[in-house]
């Protein structure tokens, strides 16, 4: 039976690789991000395409596993104070958002 993988950072370098491998192995991944718009027209078959701010949509979802990959290119900009908060809370509220999911599922991943 096909699994069921939410995947953050899906339209990235690692998780492009990721979506690759659970498309071969037959399962299907619900990709949350940012910008659902830019992630439509670079993914390849998701089965859903979710909005991190959206991300409580998903509570009745049957979600076999989590991968998450999201957070601001490292390598994009120079590091400054600015910036280091950028990558800081892209990782952090994005996890967080995934922690209330979970918390809120009836059946966990």
């Amino acid at each position: 039976m096909a699994k069921t993988i939410l995947i953050t950072g899906a339209t990235g370098m690692i998780g492009g690789h990721i979506v690759s491998e659970i498309l071969r192995r037959g399962d299907r991944y619900i990709a949350l991000t940012t910008n659902p718009l830019a992630a439509e027209k670079k993914l390849i078959s998701p089965y859903n395409i979710t909005s991190s701010k959206d991300v409580l949509s998903l509570i009745n979802e049957k979600i076999d596993a989590i991968t998450n990959l999201a957070g601001a290119n490292l390598g994009g900009k120079r590091w400054n104070d600015k910036t280091k908060k950028e990558f800081y809370d892209s990782r952090i509220d994005i996890t967080g958002g995934l922690v209330e999911l979970i918390s809120k599922m009836e059946h966990k991943p």
